[in-house]
């Protein structure tokens, strides 16, 4: 059985910066951050989440991507996010990539998080 559950405060720390730093028609979805659901995915512990919609998941599709950014992980080891929209502009994905494919040590601070420009 997959299991749901709220952001943490890390994970809403880093989904939070990275909608302030997107175009302004995905800021809305700041608001409705604390009621999202996520799951873990299985991506060799790096931290990649999807987030969970009452619609059945096999009919959500990857739609646009809404911002990226990077940051070192504890280790020195650069890591990639990507927080992506599904077909209906709906938050889809926080997809997390470490370089090395380790897992991840640590979510950045504030200051850790470098966005890139989409």
């Amino acid at each position: 059985m997959t299991e749901y559950r709220k952001l943490n405060r890390q994970e809403l720390r880093v989904v939070r910066a990275l909608l302030k730093g997107a175009a302004e028609q995905w800021h809305g979805h700041i608001d409705q951050l604390d009621a999202l659901r996520v799951r873990e995915m299985s991506d060799g512990k790096m931290g990649s989440l999807k987030f969970v919609e009452c619609a059945a998941e096999s009919e959500r599709k990857l739609g646009p991507r809404i911002a990226s950014a990077e940051f070192e992980d504890e280790d020195g080891v650069l890591v990639s996010v990507q927080l992506n929209a599904d077909q209906h502009h709906r938050l889809f994905e926080l997809d997390i990539w470490k370089v090395n494919f380790a897992p991840l040590i640590a979510w950045p601070d504030s200051d850790g998080l470098v966005q890139k420009a989409d």
